[in-house]
């Protein structure tokens, strides 16, 4: 919907009452009230990091926050975790679509009677969430509350994994899985082969830990013979709430670039983010190591080098959020191949070495990569359009996780 439509809808009485009816029963007489409106609250992607967001950005500021979302029956929301964000924060639904879209007339946030409504466009919002946390300032994570804690821990118990025992969350996107067809060309890139996982998994189950694999009720099951590898799309035993649960108290996640690994970071647990491809908006924790997928160009068998990349300027090739542009790589020549199975075992190696205090990595590697980063940032800041788009601060310029010193021994094309 273009932005004159919105202002038209904006300035519609029916509009403004829905709205107020909508908001009403969230606001308290001299609350200081901040609204935003979530139009794709149903995806996960969506609803997991965008509250931690905003109460990291603006919780300081304002006594309640509201999320305008579509309806919590929608078949496609995760009703585990609206509920939970419901313990703290105002949720208030509408079928509107034009409140929903609000945020894309990009007018900052604007005071309207007794709240202020967030009109940040997403790349905008996202953009200001990488200033707050280049300036090192303060964040504020999603919680559990004691309900759901405490029907996890039964239900852990009743799987017989004893309190205190390690476990690992795993997801992988697949091939053909989709939130919704208009999402569907966005994930092609971002996929990955499970059996890659497998060395990884059985070295973690030697280890001691319980994997738990999510995923959705149509991921291809993830046969294993050890009884502490469990498939919780087609476990029984499963139970709605799980991977909010799990997420938000495992060890680590084990993930790649998909919704489900905003879940990990909103509750401030650590993760091996892999299988990456460069966004401006790649938001890690200080406690996550990543690495990416090799990406050729044309017939070329050698990968391109991260400074190819970025001279390619790939990290600004996005559509809606922090996704690659599926067409403008296809376009031009650029495939991507997923990290091999040796990848993802010696981060997951290296991730655990991390947690248990052991020796620290050659940081070497990780500061060439961050150098070469800010360089790519000094680029952009003076880019029009970048700076138009809110496009135009590159996260990985500062030191959000680290690149995995692991993998990039394995592959020393990529800061050759």
């Amino acid at each position: 919907m273009d932005v004159e439509t919105l202002l038209g809808e904006l300035r519609k009485p029916e509009t403004l009452t829905l709205l107020g009816r909508a908001l009403e029963p969230h606001l308290k007489d001299g609350a200081r009230t901040l609204v935003y409106p979530m139009p794709y609250a149903d995806a996960i992607g969506h609803l997991a990091p965008e509250p931690h967001y905003l109460a990291s950005l603006y919780g300081p500021e304002y006594d309640r926050i509201v999320l305008l979302t579509p309806p919590r029956a929608v078949s496609t929301m995760k009703r585990p975790l609206y509920d939970l964000l419901a313990r703290d924060f105002g949720m208030a639904e509408t079928q509107h679509v034009p409140l929903l879209l609000l945020r894309d007339l990009d007018r900052g946030i604007v005071q309207m009677g007794p709240f202020d409504l967030c009109l940040v466009h997403t790349h905008k919002f996202y953009r200001a969430y990488t200033q707050h946390r280049a300036a090192r300032k303060p964040l504020v994570h999603l919680r559990l509350d004691d309900e759901m804690r405490a029907a996890g821990e039964r239900w852990l118990a009743s799987i017989g994994l004893e309190q205190g025992s390690p476990y690992v969350t795993l997801h992988m996107r697949e091939e053909g899985y989709a939130h919704d067809a208009g999402s569907a060309p966005y994930g092609k890139l971002r996929t990955v082969d499970p059996a890659n996982s497998r060395p990884a998994v059985d070295w973690l189950v030697e280890a001691g830990y319980t994997v738990f694999r999510l995923g959705g009720e149509k991921s291809e099951p993830f046969t294993h013979p050890s009884g502490k590898v469990i498939d919780l799309p087609h476990d029984p035993r499963a139970e709605d709430f799980l991977d909010i649960y799990l997420m938000a108290t495992c060890s680590f996640s084990l993930n790649c670039q998909s919704g489900p690994e905003a879940l990990a970071r909103a509750f401030g647990r650590p993760s091996v983010n892999t299988n990456l491809l460069p966004t401006v908006m790649s938001h890690h924790l200080g406690s996550d190591i990543f690495l990416f997928k090799p990406l050729y160009r044309g017939d070329s068998t050698t990968p391109l080098s991260y400074e190819e990349q970025l001279s390619c300027m790939l990290p600004n090739r996005l559509v809606s959020g922090p996704l690659p542009d599926q067409d403008w790589y296809a376009e031009h020549g650029f495939r991507a191949e997923d990290c091999s199975a040796d990848d993802l075992l010696a981060a997951v190696q290296e991730m655990h070495a991390l947690l248990g205090d052991g020796p620290a990595p050659d940081d070497a590697a990780n500061a060439r990569f961050v150098v070469m980063s800010k360089s790519y940032e000094d680029q952009i800041r003076d880019n029009e359009i970048a700076r138009f788009q809110g496009n135009d601060v590159y996260a990985y310029a500062h030191n959000m996780g680290t690149l995995s010193a692991a993998w990039a021994g394995l592959n020393p094309w990529f800061l050759a």
